[in-house]
C-alpha cells in the first residue's frame, strides 16, 4: 500500500459531480424570497422592468447580465437580496464558483443570516480545488451559521425540516471539506461521518472519507478506505457521481484494491455491497496479500482423503497454485483462503468449490475429511522417499535426521521496509523458543507427535511432526501481527538461499537447551509432543 498512500487530486470537480443543481433546498430559499417581495417597492416602471426581465429569462448568462445592469442603474435598491437571490443559483448554473461565494458575501453583508447566501458559499465552496485561506475561512463561517439556522418567518413550517436536513448535509461535508484542506484529519473525518449519517447517498464525501482514510498510512484502516472508494465507484442512486466520474473512481478503486489484496478477487461483491450500504459492515476486513500468503502457508502443503488414500489436494503456497487427484482424474487451477474456507478455483471444470478448514484437515462436501499428509512434502511415488533433503545455502549445515527425532526449522521472512520491528517470540506447545529476527533462521530437535507452534501467543498452527524430515515453519509478517505456517521444504530451503538467511544470534534464544543453529550439533534436549 506504499505505492498510493497519498491523497488522490487529479479528478476534478467538475468531472465528478458535474453542475448539480441543488433543486429542493433551492426552491425552499426561492420561495422564501418571493413572499418576502410584498413588503418592496420598485423605484419607477424601469426598475420593475428589470425586474420582470430577470424572472422571466431561462438563460443564465442573460439574466446575469440583466441583473448586473439592474445594479448598475439601481444601487440602492429594495430588491438588492433579491438580485443577489437570483444571481447565486445563475452563477453556480455556469459553474462560476468564485462569482456565487462573492455574491454570497455582498448578501451577507446586508443580512448576516440570509440562509440562502449561507447556504449557496457552503455548497459551492468544495468545488474550488485550490482555495485559498480566506475562502476556506469563508465556507467555514458559513457553514457553520447554516447550522445554526432557524427557520425563516417567510418560509412555512412543513418546508423547514427537509430544508434544515439539507442544510445541515452540507454544512457537514462543507466543514469536512475545510479541515481536510487544513489538514486536520481527525475533524474532516468526523465532520464526513456526521453528513453521511445524514446522506449516505452523498458519493463525493465517500470518496472524500476513503482518500482522507488512505492517507493516513495505517494499514488497519485500509479496507474502510477500499470500502469508501466502492460505494463512491457503484452507488449510482441521487446525489451519486456521474457516469464519467464513477468510471475514474471505479478505475482507481480497482488499482488500490489490488495492490493491497494482491488480485480482483472478491472486488465485485464488495461494490455489490458498498451500492447497498454507505458504511461497511462492523468488523469489515479485506485480507492483504501478506495475510493471503499467510494464510495459504498455514495449510499444510498436501492432503489425502480418508475414504480414498489416492485422492490428494497439494497446495502450492508460493503462487497460490493447487493440483487434485481424485477419483483417477487430475485438476488443477488456483486456492484463495478466507478466514476457515479454502477456496478451489478450478480450471478444468470452471467452477469454484469451498472446503472447510478444520484445524489441519480440511472438510469436503460437509463431512469427508482430508489429512494432512503425514509428509506432505513428498509428492505421491511408488519408489523410496530419499533419505537427505535438497541442499541448503552454503552458509548453513544440512539438516538430516536428528538422533530419535527429526530436526524442525523455524525461519522469519521480511520484505525490504515491511515492518520496522520483526521480533516474534516462537513458541513450541506453550513453551518459548527464540525471539526471531527478519531473514534467520534456528533448529530444534523434535520428537514425533502433535506439536503447537506460535509466532507470539495467539498466532498458532497445529502440526503433526512424523518420524521423516526435516519440518520447517515460516513467520510473516501481516498488517497488524504476525502469522506462523508449515512451509514444504523445497520452498523453504530456497526461501532460505534467496533470501540468504543467516543463524539467529544467540542473544535472541530464549531455550538455549533445546535451539541450535547447525544442524551438525544436537541441542541438550528434545522437543517432545503434547
Amino acid at each position: 500500500m506504499r505505492k498510493y498512500f497519498r491523497p488522490w487530486m487529479s479528478i476534478t470537480a467538475v468531472a465528478l459531480i458535474g453542475a448539480i443543481l441543488p433543486l429542493g433546498s433551492a426552491r425552499l430559499l426561492r420561495a422564501q424570497s418571493a413572499q418576502a417581495q410584498t413588503q418592496k417597492k420598485a423605484k419607477d416602471q424601469g426598475e420593475s422592468d428589470l425586474y420582470s426581465a430577470a424572472t422571466k429569462e431561462t438563460n443564465n448568462a442573460k439574466k446575469i447580465a440583466i441583473l448586473n445592469e439592474w445594479k448598475e442603474r439601481y444601487p440602492e435598491s429594495d430588491y438588492k437580496l433579491d438580485r443577489l437571490d437570483m444571481l447565486m443559483p445563475a452563477y453556480f448554473a455556469l459553474q462560476q464558483w468564485s462569482n456565487v461565494i462573492n455574491a454570497g458575501k455582498e448578501a451577507l453583508a446586508l443580512d448576516a443570516n440570509n440562509t440562502a447566501a449561507l447556504y449557496w458559499i457552503a455548497f459551492v465552496a468544495p468545488n474550488l480545488n485550490n482555495a485559498p485561506a480566506d475562502v476556506l475561512a469563508t465556507a467555514e463561517k458559513a457553514a457553520t451559521g447554516l447550522l445554526a439556522a432557524t427557520r425563516p418567518a417567510t418560509m412555512k413550517e412543513e418546508n423547514w425540516p427537509t430544508a434544515k436536513r439539507s442544510f445541515d448535509v452540507t454544512a457537514h461535508k462543507t466543514l469536512g471539506w475545510v479541515a481536510m484542506k487544513r489538514q486536520s484529519t481527525a475533524a474532516a473525518e468526523q465532520e464526513f461521518i456526521k453528513a453521511l449519517k445524514l446522506d449516505p447517498s452523498q458519493a463525493q464525501v465517500s470518496y472524500w472519507l476513503g482518500d482522507l482514510i488512505l492517507g493516513q498510512k495505517k494499514p488497519d484502516r485500509n479496507s474502510e478506505a477500499i470500502y469508501d472508494f466502492a460505494r463512491a465507484a457503484a452507488y449510482d442512486g441521487p446525489n451519486a457521481y456521474p457516469p464519467q466520474g464513477r468510471s475514474v473512481v471505479n478505475d482507481y478503486l480497482a488499482k488500490v484494491y489490488s495492490q493491497w489484496h494482491g488480485d480482483n478477487s472478491g472486488l465485485a461483491e464488495l461494490k455489490a455491497a458498498a451500492k447497498a450500504n454507505a458504511f461497511a459492515p462492523a468488523g469489515f476486513h479485506i485480507l492483504s496479500a501478506a495475510e493471503i500468503s499467510a494464510q495459504r502457508a498455514s495449510l499444510a502443503p498436501a492432503h489425502v482423503s480418508t475414504q480414498d488414500p489416492a485422492s490428494r489436494l497439494q497446495l502450492k503456497a508460493s503462487d497460490g497454485s493447487f493440483s487434485l487427484a481424485e477419483n483417477g482424474q487430475q485438476f488443477s487451477g488456483t486456492y484463495s483462503v478466507n478466514g476457515k474456507v479454502l477456496r478451489l478455483h478450478i480450471v478444468q471444470l470452471k467452477t469454484d468449490v469451498d472446503i472447510a478448514i478444520d484445524g489441519n484437515r480440511l472438510i469436503v462436501n460437509g463431512s469427508e475429511i482430508w489429512n494432512a499428509a503425514p509428509n506432505a512434502s513428498q509428492p505421491v511415488s511408488s519408489g523410496a522417499v530419499p533419505s537427505n533433503p535438497p541442499p541448503q545455502p552454503a552458509q548453513q549445515p544440512q539438516p538430516d535426521q536428528a538422533s530419535d527425532g527429526v530436526w524442525v526449522g523455524f525461519y522469519g521472512t521480511c520484505e525490504k521496509n515491511d515492518l520496522v520491528i520483526f521480533k516474534p517470540t516462537v513458541y513450541a506447545n506453550q513453551v518459548e523458543l527464540a525471539r526471531l529476527a527478519c531473514n534467520t533462521y534456528f533448529y530444534v530437535a523434535a520428537r514425533p507427535g502433535t506439536y503447537k507452534f506460535c509466532a507470539t501467543k495467539n498466532k498458532c498452527t497445529t502440526a503433526a511432526i512424523g518420524s521423516t524430515g526435516p519440518y520447517y515453519f515460516r513467520v510473516l509478517p501481516t498488517a497488524i501481527s504476525y502469522s506462523i505456517g508449515q512451509i514444504d521444504p523445497s520452498v523453504a530451503e530456497d526461501e532460505l538461499q534467496r533470501h540468504r538467511m543467516t543463524a539467529l544470534d544467540l542473544g535472541r534464544v530464549l531455550a538455549p537447551k533445546l535451539v541450535t543453529m547447525r544442524t551438525d550439533n544436537l541441542p541438550s534436549e528434545f522437543l517432545s509432543p503434547k
